[in-house]
C-alpha cells in the first residue's frame, strides 16, 4: 500500500512539474467521437498523445484525418520547445481499430499496439484476424515509417 500512494504522488508531482514547465494546449476535434487515450514522454524528443476517432478528426485546426472505417486510431508527437504537433500519422481498415498503447525509445521510434475487428490496413499490409478481434503491436521510425508489424 505504501508503495502504491508513493507512486501515485511522485507520478502526480512529475506531472504537475512537467505541466507548468510546458504547458501545452492540444485541441482534438471532429464529427464523431474522438478518444486520447495515452500521453507519453519521449523526454527532450517531445510528448506523444494517441487514440482513436470516427468520422473525421483535427489536431490544432491543421491536421486532418478522415476514418477509412467504423473508427481508426491516431498519434501524434507534440515538440515540447514550441508545443506544436510536429508529427502525426493515422491507422485503420474498414471496421473498428483501437489504440492500446504507445511507447518510444531514444531513437525516436514509436510503438503501437492496436486491436482491430476482423481486418485492418497498417501502410500496404492488410492484417485479418483469426477470429472477431485481432491485434498486433508496429514499430514505426522518426519519419512515420513502418519498420515491422507482429
Amino acid at each position: 500500500m505504501k508503495y502504491l500512494i508513493f507512486l501515485s504522488i511522485t507520478y502526480l508531482f512529475i506531472n504537475n512539474t512537467i505541466a507548468q514547465i510546458h504547458p501545452l494546449e492540444i485541441q482534438t476535434s471532429g464529427h464523431g467521437v474522438d478518444h486520447t487515450c495515452q500521453i507519453f514522454s519521449l523526454g527532450d524528443r517531445g510528448i506523444v498523445m494517441s487514440g482513436d476517432f470516427e468520422k473525421t478528426l483535427s489536431i490544432e485546426g491543421a491536421i486532418a484525418f478522415n476514418a477509412n472505417g467504423d473508427r481508426d486510431v491516431f498519434w501524434g508527437m507534440i515538440d515540447l520547445d514550441g508545443g506544436k504537433v510536429s508529427r502525426s500519422q493515422q491507422l485503420g481498415g474498414e471496421q473498428y481499430d483501437h489504440i492500446s498503447s504507445v511507447a518510444g525509445d531514444t531513437s525516436g521510434n514509436l510503438y503501437v499496439l492496436v486491436s482491430f475487428k476482423r481486418e485492418t490496413n497498417i501502410g500496404s499490409q492488410k492484417l485479418k484476424s483469426s477470429g472477431f478481434m485481432g491485434s498486433y503491436i508496429a514499430k514505426m521510425d522518426e519519419k512515420r515509417g513502418i519498420r515491422w508489424v507482429r
